[in-house]
């Protein structure tokens, strides 16, 4: 993909490249204003009772379902690094990218039934 984008920014001149960044510069602000709004507008309507509802109901099914483990693990902050740092035997550090597949998308079975779920 990089090589595509390197032939197509090849093609255009400067001024147009610039544009084009402008343009998305612009458009990644209006997308960032929105989710904040967005975010907001939750914060504002979920009571602490409605919080406390989704959390337990986030624990019962981590305990049943891996993708549901995966969302909560990942939301406490205790995802695994994907990235490794390591030191070479002369003190020069480098970065290896460790691709593990994640657990969840290798899950063949169907999680339970949404109706078994506490309301």
């Amino acid at each position: 993909m990089a090589d595509n984008i390197s032939k197509y920014n090849a093609s255009r001149t400067a001024a147009e490249r610039h544009e084009q960044a402008q343009a998305a510069g612009i458009r990644s602000g209006e997308i960032r204003r929105e989710n904040r709004q967005i975010k907001e507008l939750i914060r504002e309507r979920m009571s602490d009772d409605d919080l406390t509802e989704i959390v337990d109901n986030l624990i019962f099914r981590a305990k049943r379902n891996l993708r549901d483990f995966v969302i909560l693990r990942d939301t406490i902050g205790e995802k695994p690094a994907d990235n490794m740092a390591i030191t070479a035997s002369q003190g020069d550090p480098f970065i290896i990218r460790v691709h593990r597949a994640d657990a969840a998308d290798e899950l063949t079975e169907n999680p339970r039934p949404a109706d078994e779920y506490p309301e």
